[in-house]
């Protein structure tokens, strides 16, 4: 089990470490509890806290950061509070009919714990809150668009509900708008990467890039990194 583990950890460092996270875990509870044993053996020690300073999604796999102690928590909380922290995710959209092969949207979510939902407004409103998104249609296949989104706000299911609101429906994200279930866990969408800056020590913070594999590769997916192999050439 824990050579498994082993293997979903991207970096480890004293205060912290950077995992992969699979689509159907929480980062908030599921991911502490899972990487404990393997955190406890790397370090030889009880850590302060193993906590995650920042949530994906349920259905979301991806780059996720756990910290060992509080003062990196808090100092992760501050890089994504100032949005000092770069995203870059991949997702995949039912059609191919965009004529708008790159944009950015802006607007406004309202988010409903009740209906564990985020709602899209083009006008400010009580409770809401603007996000802000970039994508980009690099490639399309026979029935979907491969797109690479970067948020610039960390909005409650921005990527979803913002990418639903112009008819871009995530693919086995039934939630917001898509026609079905995927065929394997959680949804197409995925945190690939982030970039941040690093404290090593009090007088220098240098930025670092973290990418996460993509632990199910079907065929979809195998010809999305295909094709965005071909696009980073």
């Amino acid at each position: 089990m824990q050579d498994c583990l082993e293997r979903r950890i991207i970096v480890f460092y004293d205060d912290f470490c950077i995992v992969t996270k699979y689509a159907g875990e929480n980062a908030e509870t599921d991911i502490p509890r899972i990487f404990e044993p393997v955190i406890k053996k790397k370090l030889g020690k009880e850590p302060e806290i193993i906590s995650c300073p920042h949530r994906l999604d349920m259905p979301v796999g991806g780059v996720q950061i756990i910290a060992f102690t509080k003062k990196t928590f808090e100092y992760f909380t501050n890089v994504f509070s100032n949005k000092l922290a770069r995203k870059t995710y991949f997702a995949i959209v039912e059609g191919v009919d965009f004529p708008q092969k790159e944009g950015r949207i802006e607007n406004y979510l309202v988010f409903s714990p009740e209906k564990k939902k985020a709602f899209v407004y083009d006008y400010e409103k009580r409770k809401s809150k603007k996000a802000i998104l970039n994508y980009q249609i690099f490639a399309q296949g026979d029935r979907y668009s491969y797109l690479i989104v970067e948020p610039k706000t960390g909005r409650t299911h921005q990527i979803r509900a913002q990418l639903a609101s112009r008819g871009m429906h995530i693919k086995g994200d039934v939630k917001y708008g898509a026609r079905r279930s995927d065929t394997i866990d959680g949804i197409r969408l995925f945190a690939y990467s982030i970039e941040m800056p690093l404290q090593k020590n009090d007088k220098n913070c240098s930025s670092y890039r973290f990418e996460a594999q993509i632990p199910v590769l079907d065929s979809l997916w195998q010809d999305f990194l295909s094709k965005y192999k071909e696009v980073e050439l």
